[in-house]
Parts: C-alpha cells; sequence; structure tokens
C-alpha cells in the first residue's frame, strides 16, 4: 500500500461511520508509525496532537508499548481491563483508542491474552496494534484486523513505478477497498518484486522460479502470485500477437525477455488458470497440490 492510500481509508471510513473495531499496522523498522496513529487518534475524536508525547493516556487513550522491551502479559492485562471498564466523562462524544506497539514483541501467552480480549473487545473502543513481524502475529488475531500496511518513505525512483504497476494490479483485482488492504502489504509487495524477477529470467532459466514458488507459495498468497503470473503471461502473450487489452502492468523490459515466438503462453496461461481454481477447492491438500503445479509448470518450460 502506497502510504497516502491509508488516509484516504481512514478519511472515507470516518465519513461512512465504518470505523473497524480492530487494525493492525505493519510497518518495516524504523518506520514513522507514530505519525499514522496520531492522525488517526485526531480525525477520529478531533484532537490536534502533534506528536504522541502530547497525548494522556490513561482515562481515553491507553497504551501498551513493546517498541523497546517486551511486553509482560500482566501490563497487557491490566491495561486492557482499564481500558474495557474505566469511566470516562469523555465517553459520549469521543472514542476509547488502546494502542498496542509491536505485539510481536510479546510471548506466546501475551498473544493469547490479546487474542481472548479481541473476542470480547468492547463497543466503545478502538485497538491499533502495531507490527515490525506480521509472521509473528497470530493468524487468529489478523483475523480480527483491518490490516493496513505501510513502506518507509523514500526518494523517488525506479521503484517507485514499479509500486505504481503493483498498485494497478491490485486495483485492478480488487474493486473492494477493504479487501485490497487486506492483501496490499509489504510482505506481499516484496513478494511481488521477486516474482517478477525470477518470472524474467525464466526463459533462460526457469529453476529459479520453480525453486522461488516452492518456498514462497503458500495458501494465503497463492491468489496474489499466481494472478500477478496469469495477467503478465497475458499481457505479453496478447502485445506478442497484437490483441488489444485493457490493462498495462508490464514494463518493456519484462516485456522483451520473452523473445521466443514457441514459449508455451497459452499452455500456462491455462495451467495458471486451473489451479487458481484447484487451490480454492475446500480440504484440498495444498502442498500436495502446490508440488504437481510446480512440476506441470517446470514441464511447460521444458518442451
Amino acid at each position: 500500500m502506497t502510504n497516502n492510500h491509508y488516509y484516504e481509508i481512514i478519511n472515507n471510513s470516518v465519513k461512512k461511520n465504518k470505523l473497524s473495531q480492530v487494525y493492525l499496522f505493519t510497518a518495516l523498522p524504523n518506520t514513522n508509525i507514530s505519525k499514522y496513529l496520531i492522525y488517526f487518534i485526531n480525525l477520529v475524536n478531533g484532537e490536534s496532537y502533534k506528536t504522541e508525547k502530547d497525548i494522556i493516556y490513561g482515562e481515553l487513550y491507553f497504551m501498551v508499548d513493546g517498541s523497546k522491551v517486551s511486553i509482560k502479559k500482566e501490563e497487557l492485562l491490566k491495561t486492557v481491563n482499564k481500558a474495557r471498564n474505566l469511566q470516562s466523562s469523555y465517553e459520549s462524544s469521543k472514542t476509547r483508542i488502546l494502542i498496542i506497539k509491536n505485539i510481536e514483541n510479546g510471548s506466546p501467552s501475551v498473544l493469547n491474552a490479546l487474542l481472548n480480549f479481541l473476542e470480547n473487545c468492547p463497543d466503545n473502543l478502538i485497538v491499533l496494534i502495531t507490527t515490525n513481524n506480521r509472521n509473528r502475529v497470530l493468524k487468529t488475531i489478523r483475523s480480527r484486523c483491518f490490516e493496513i500496511s505501510f513502506s518507509k518513505t523514500t526518494i523517488k525512483h525506479k521503484k517507485e513505478e514499479e509500486d505504481d504497476k503493483f498498485k494497478m494490479f491490485y486495483e485492478y483485482l480488487f474493486e473492494d477497498e477493504e479487501k485490497m488492504a487486506e492483501y496490499y502489504t509489504n510482505e506481499n509487495i516484496q513478494l511481488l518484486y521477486d516474482l517478477k524477477k525470477h518470472f524474467a529470467s525464466s526463459f533462460s532459466n526457469h529453476y529459479p522460479l520453480l525453486i522461488f514458488l516452492e518456498k514462497k507459495l503458500n495458501d494465503e498468497n497463492f491468489f496474489i502470485l499466481l494472478s500477478y503470473l496469469l495477467f503478465n503471461l497475458i499481457e505479453i502473450h496478447s502485445k506478442k500477437n497484437n490483441i488489444k487489452i485493457t490493462t498495462n502492468f508490464i514494463d518493456e523490459e519484462l516485456f522483451q525477455s520473452f523473445e521466443d515466438d514457441e514459449f508455451p503462453f497459452i499452455n500456462l496461461i491455462n495451467l495458471i488458470k486451473k489451479y487458481l481454481i484447484t487451490f480454492k477447492i475446500p480440504n484440498n491438500n495444498f502442498k500436495l497440490q502446490k508440488a504437481a503445479f510446480i512440476g506441470k509448470l517446470g514441464d511447460q518450460y521444458d518442451k
């Protein structure tokens, strides 16, 4: 997600009175996540805070900070109970907000305690959770959160142009903003960068692509990765055959990587379409289906 998209999501949610109750903010280390927390508080409650130090905790706002030290279960329970039970003079006009920073620095018992709290979270409370390592947050916690991912602000360069291509891809794939936000994460964007690199070189050597898929493809990201491969194959094949298309996700460098007119575009397109359906079938053994897919993908390249 581009960081500006965060503001669009929160602004629209406030306008439509459709704020989620629990948010998970994912960011790389050293990303200034505080400004997004402050923006949220200021917008939702009409505050004018400039820094986190301006926020007064204990009555309307509550904090569990794991950014510098490990989160202790006792601290978490004490804070969430206070947020749940404390009577506030602001309660009629403002929303209580609980911030939990760097939840990945909590033990399994801390994560389970948080999960129990979220399962019975009071209606008058919004929880903002941050992490620098999404994989260390329980799936059961993530499933209760609206996830928003942030990237570090950098000087504009070619990578930003690629980011725009990836954003176009996500916007095309997901009409629903909330669904897009769920998948448009730093982790998935990095996977697309790596996938693009291996796909571009697969004409001359397809084994790194197969190894990448063996290591990275899973039941949570298959829709993103296979859809990206599918869209790229369709675009390249269409352009090579002067077929008009409405998308423009690939760049010239990637297009020029596939010069052989005998490349099995149609077979690969049909194979990926098949497994996009197969991987969605409930109770299918994903590992077995994944192995079959990668094997058949390799067979097409070897022909």
